[in-house]
């Protein structure tokens, strides 16, 4: 398939290629083919490898979910994918929070229910919390 030439001008460039178009409710990118609606990721990942098969999905390795930098999509079964965002919880060791701190072994906190936090930003809510309730 070959992407319509207005598709790349709704990308901005940071460490990720984030999609500045149309999102759906769960913040994925959308771009309309032919007057379907498409998730962006897997139109980006289509146009440079072919169609994504059968069972398969594209997972974003930076947990970024309207990116579409392609060194940041994976293809990999759909199981993998679902286990990777169970243990995962959005984050996971090697990569970075939201704020930036890189996430290691010393900084993730391994909460009880399987996902991972940062253990910075999670002590910065936890002592804001604190200040709002002491007023």
């Amino acid at each position: 398939m070959s992407l319509p030439p207005n598709f790349w001008t709704k990308t901005s460039l940071s460490d990720c290629l984030i999609w500045r178009g149309a999102q759906n409710s769960k913040g994925y990118g959308c771009f309309a083919v032919n007057g379907v609606s498409h998730l962006v990721h897997r139109l980006a990942w289509e146009d440079i490898h072919g169609p994504i098969p059968e069972g398969m999905t594209i997972d974003h390795l930076c947990r970024v979910r309207n990116c579409v930098n392609l060194d940041h999509l994976e293809l990999v079964t759909i199981a993998e994918n679902n286990r990777r965002k169970k243990v995962a919880g959005g984050l996971h060791v090697g990569g970075q929070c939201i704020e930036g701190h890189d996430i290691t072994d010393l900084t993730a906190y391994r909460h009880p229910r399987g996902h991972i936090e940062c253990r910075i930003c999670r002590s910065e809510k936890r002592r804001a919390a604190r200040l709002a309730r002491a007023g």
